[in-house]
């Protein structure tokens, strides 16, 4: 049984090593640009003498500070260029699932390709048709099944919730930027098409990515979650 991987970038997501060591968190601006917080990144990661995925560890206190203080054009400008690389480095694998897909690669089960989705189709098996980063060359690959391992990032998941399609439609949410979900306020109150927010509404978890970035783990979800039982059990007047 042979595995075809697409990826735009063809990176191979890092392993965790040994559990990270507890210590002071970093003191990243949270106020700088995109390219001033990747240059503050890359002196720590040359300055350091233990393992690199300590720093980035320890990063997630301030990551949702940060990227509330990048304007709407750096935010753009982090999911077009740098979202890959803060992936394979951030939401890293088990090293036994690492060691698994490596063997899978050697023995040419699993091949891992950079390009992008030109079409889906097919009847009777799964027919796609791929262009390859950096040429024209266009590969039509046949397959027995095709999953989106994609997450967040178009209309299309939002648009197929019959729930979030219609408060959508409604006006009562909108999009977040690039598609991650639905805007909320830093209490995850949602924010309507008028830009006003909802004393009745609100979103948890991977909805809030758009807005908070640093909202996919449990550790964050946990927050959140309190923060909105505290809510319900204590409601504000006119709640």
């Amino acid at each position: 049984l042979a595995h075809f991987s697409v990826t735009k970038p063809a990176q191979f997501r890092v392993r965790f090593n040994s559990p990270a060591t507890k210590g002071a968190v970093i003191d990243l601006p949270v106020d700088q640009s995109l390219t001033a917080v990747f240059r503050w990144l890359q002196r720590h990661r040359r300055g350091v003498t233990h393992d690199w995925r300590h720093i980035i560890d320890r990063l997630r206190p301030v990551t949702q500070s940060v990227w509330a203080g990048f304007s709407m054009t750096e935010k753009r400008r982090f999911l077009r260029h740098a979202r890959p690389w803060w992936d394979v480095h951030r939401h890293r694998m088990a090293p036994s699932i690492h060691h698994r897909l490596a063997a899978a690669r050697s023995s040419g089960q699993l091949r891992i390709v950079a390009a992008r989705l030109l079409e889906n189709g097919g009847i009777d098996c799964a027919e796609i048709t791929l262009q390859h980063r950096g040429s024209s060359q266009v590969t039509a690959v046949r397959a027995d099944h095709v999953i989106d391992c994609r997450g967040q990032g178009g209309a299309g998941g939002i648009a197929d919730n019959p729930l979030l399609g219609r408060l959508i439609e409604r006006g009562h949410a909108r999009r977040a930027i690039g598609g991650l979900g639905i805007e909320i306020e830093p209490d995850c109150a949602v924010i309507s098409a008028a830009g006003t927010r909802s004393s009745q509404i609100f979103a948890i978890g991977p909805l809030t990515i758009g807005s908070l970035w640093e909202t996919v783990a449990i550790p964050d979800i946990r927050e959140q979650v309190s923060a909105q039982a505290k809510r319900l059990t204590c409601p504000e007047p006119g709640f």
